[in-house]
């Protein structure tokens, strides 16, 4: 068998007529010739075919009925259908249904059908080159879907960074600009205050030494208040560009508070207001950072005071929860609104209550007191009511 020719498959009921298409036609292809339909159904689950051609009348199983079985086992097999001219009409309303590419009336001419084996034969390979084209293409257009979602993909990644990194953008020139806005106010004030008494003390004839000393001493305070904020600014850039050194040691919890206490009774006393430290713990002992923890009791006591009005009281605890130890700070101020408590430990926040005697306020002291307090393993928040005081809760892990 000449595996270059093409496989016709010839059925027809009479033997003559078999032996007649194969003598005719056995030079131009390789033919199987069966005398019925069944017969046909058998080879072709062993042999491959291009072309079947069936006589319409034969028995038990006509030709079309034949071809409407094997369309769907074989769909790429050309069919054509020999008939009489008293079949043509039942022929070509089976066309549609059993897929007929041609149909042949009898007696046929060698050449007539011959051009039609040969035209059946260049449909096929058409078939099957139009079905590997679309199957390229399907596999094509499958690769080009992955890629355009992929793509689709990576530009929403790029433009979620992009937005994230404009957000951030913001942020930082927000905080650019309370930053200068502090450094433009807050260092301003006292800057020129220190210039004014300078002059002063330069200037006016005669100053004698007391008035000399009371200008000295307003100078230094001036000073202290500049020397606090930059120390705020430097405190929190160090905390971000996580430059924040802590010495984590064994330290008392209740010895830190009681100093800081102590140390702020006569800025309470100033505006008349009682200064109250209880210590309930069992055991004050956690890891810290001394200076750190020194800080972060000194910012929330000096906030006590500082937002308390004239004749309040402020009550500073230490009292042990279930696994960790709580510094408690409790003022009579005005409380914090539900929004205000939203941005508390935000950095630069100014706040609806303002401080009680003229005191300054960066913005600053609560935003450290967060980040040192997180650094050492703690947690910090705020429990108030507006109209009713806040408690400012820190809690730190117990050692063993």
């Amino acid at each position: 068998m000449d595996a270059q020719q093409p496989i016709v498959l010839f059925i027809d009921d009479e033997e003559h007529n078999l032996t007649v298409f194969k003598g005719t036609f056995r030079r131009h292809y390789t033919i199987h010739a069966v005398l019925s339909g069944h017969e046909a159904l058998e080879l072709l689950k062993e042999q491959p075919v291009h072309v079947v051609i069936v006589d319409q009348r034969m028995p038990r199983m006509s030709g079309v009925e034949f071809l409407q079985e094997i369309i769907p086992l074989y769909p790429d097999i050309v069919r054509i259908v020999l008939t009489g001219f008293s079949d043509v009409g039942a022929v070509i309303s089976a066309i549609n249904d059993a897929g007929v590419y041609r149909y042949i009336t009898k007696p046929w001419t060698e050449h007539d059908l011959k051009m039609t084996i040969d035209s059946a034969v260049e449909y096929y390979h058409l078939q099957l080159e139009n079905k590997a084209l679309m199957l390229h293409l399907s596999e094509y257009n499958q690769r080009l879907e992955q890629t355009v979602q992929q793509r689709t993909w990576e530009i929403q990644s790029t433009n979620a960074e992009l937005h994230e990194a404009n957000a951030q953008l913001k942020e930082l020139n927000k905080e650019k600009d309370e930053f200068m806005g502090i450094a433009a106010h807050d260092l301003k004030n006292p800057l020129n205050g220190i210039m004014g008494l300078a002059s002063m003390i330069e200037t006016v004839p005669d100053l004698s030494r007391e008035q000399v000393e009371d200008f000295a001493r307003m100078i230094v305070s001036s000073s202290q208040r500049m020397f606090d904020l930059i120390s705020r600014l430097l405190d929190i850039n160090a905390i971000e560009q996580g430059n924040l050194n802590l010495t984590i040691v064994h330290c008392s919890l209740a010895t830190t508070v009681e100093n800081v206490v102590e140390n702020f009774r006569p800025r309470a006393l100033k505006k008349d207001i009682a200064l109250h430290y209880v210590c309930e713990a069992s055991s004050t002992i956690i890891l810290a950072d001394e200076v750190a923890l020194m800080q972060i009791v000194e910012n929330l006591v000096s906030n006590a005071v500082k937002y308390s009005p004239q004749g309040r009281s402020v009550w500073v605890s230490v009292l042990n929860a279930e696994s960790s130890i709580h510094l408690c700070v409790k003022d009579e101020g005005p409380g914090i609104s539900a929004e205000d408590q939203t941005k508390l430990f935000g950095k630069f926040m100014r706040l609806t209550a303002q401080p009680t005697g003229g005191e300054d306020s960066t913005g600053l002291g609560l935003s450290i007191v967060k980040r040192m307090v997180e650094a050492m393993n703690g947690s910090v928040w705020c429990e108030s009511e507006l109209g009713h005081g806040a408690t400012f809760v820190v809690a730190f892990p117990l050692t063993d």
